[in-house]
């Protein structure tokens, strides 16, 4: 009887982590009037935004101290990420982009950014937004949900990329 309560328990709890991986939403990043990109994040965010005069930078914090951090525009300190308190695991260079990931000392909590590269100008510019490549990233994200959070970063697409 105790091994079939057990079962039961680690069936559910598998529903539980299943259902939390799939729960997404679409989330449309904009400035103003100017949308900058969009990408499916785990449910459950607070929206905070930052404009800083050269740019912005839009924060989605979540209950278990896990965010994701949007940024745009010049005059901002890259990488988002640095110092003691997110050591540096790997870095790739990719033709569009850099990416960076890092686990805490602890290993209790995982961030990953990754850097967009500038695009070939097509003439027509409609904002410093699109001068200025975004970066997107996530910090403090608990081991076990690492997988989501890849998945919103890897969801990123910038809407001047759409314009193309």
């Amino acid at each position: 009887m105790n091994v079939q309560i057990r079962s039961c328990v680690q069936i559910a709890a598998a529903i539980v982590a299943l259902t939390q991986v799939t729960r997404a939403a679409e989330f449309l990043w904009q400035h103003g009037a100017i949308r900058l990109g969009r990408l499916s994040v785990p449910a459950g965010f607070k929206v905070e935004n930052y404009d800083y005069r050269e740019g912005v930078v839009t924060t989605l914090r979540y209950k278990d101290g896990s965010r994701i951090t949007l940024q745009s525009g010049d005059m901002y300190r890259l990488p988002l990420f640095r110092g003691d308190d997110y050591p540096l695991i790997s870095s790739s260079d990719l033709d569009c982009k850099t990416v960076r990931t890092g686990r805490s000392a602890n290993g209790q909590w995982c961030w990953r950014e990754d850097n967009y590269k500038r695009q070939k100008t097509t003439g027509k510019q409609t904002s410093i937004y699109e001068v200025f490549p975004p970066n997107v990233g996530y910090s403090k994200v608990p081991v076990a949900r690492r997988s989501e959070f890849d998945h919103a970063l890897d969801s990123f697409v910038r809407e001047s990329d759409k314009t193309r």
